[in-house]
C-alpha cells in the first residue's frame, strides 16, 4: 500500500515543486495511477486530483510542458482540460482495465462518488467555454457539466456513471449519491 501513501501525497508534492515541476514529473504519472488495481488508490487520486489542478492552473502564462514526443508546449491550463478531466471521466467508469466500477466490489461506490465529486468541482474551475467540450469529448455526452446531481448507480448493471455532469447516464432505475460532507 505504499502506493496509496503516495497518490495521497500528490498534490502536496505539486504544491512542493510548483506547477513547471508538475507539469514534467507528475502529470504523466496520473493515467497510469488512474489505472491501477486497487480501487483505494484510484480513489486517492480522485481526492486528490483537483488540489493537484490548481496547482496547475495557478502557473503564470508560458509554463508548459509537451504533452507528447515532439508536440509543441502545452500550457498548464490546457493540460488540466487534456490530461486531468479524462482521468477523472476514466475513474468514473472504474478506472481499471481489470475491473469495473461495479458496488459491489469494495470501495467501488466510494470511487465513484470521489470522482464524480472532483468532476464537478474541477468543472467549476474551468473556463464555461472548456467545460462542455471537455467533458463532451471525454464523457461521451451530448449534456453540459451544469447540474448539480453527481452520479447515478444503475440498479440493473450495478455500474456507477454521472447524470447530469456531462458523462454517460445510466438511465433510470438509479439511486442518486451526493456530495461527501
Amino acid at each position: 500500500m505504499q502506493r496509496l501513501v503516495h497518490v495521497k501525497e500528490l498534490a502536496s508534492c505539486a504544491e512542493q515543486i510548483g506547477a513547471e515541476d508538475t507539469l514534467k514529473e507528475l502529470l504523466p504519472l496520473l493515467d497510469p495511477i488512474s489505472s491501477d488495481v486497487e480501487t483505494s488508490v484510484r480513489q486517492a487520486l480522485a481526492e486528490q486530483i483537483v488540489a493537484f489542478s490548481k496547482v496547475l492552473m495557478g502557473a503564470a502564462d508560458g509554463v508548459g510542458v509537451a504533452l507528447e514526443e515532439g508536440a509543441a508546449p502545452t500550457a498548464a491550463y490546457d493540460a488540466v482540460v487534456l490530461r486531468c478531466v479524462p482521468v477523472l471521466s476514466k475513474l468514473l467508469s472504474g478506472g481499471s482495465a481489470s475491473s469495473s466500477n461495479d458496488l459491489s466490489s469494495p470501495g467501488g461506490a466510494q470511487l465513484c462518488d470521489a470522482a464524480a465529486e472532483a468532476l464537478v468541482e474541477l468543472a467549476a474551475l474551468l473556463k464555461p467555454e472548456d467545460v462542455g467540450q471537455t467533458v463532451r469529448r471525454h464523457g461521451r455526452t451530448r449534456r453540459r457539466l451544469a447540474r448539480p446531481q453527481l452520479a447515478t448507480v444503475s440498479s440493473s448493471s450495478g455500474r456507477c456513471t454521472s447524470e447530469g455532469s456531462g458523462l454517460p447516464s445510466g438511465g433510470g432505475g438509479g439511486r442518486r449519491l451526493g456530495r461527501r460532507r
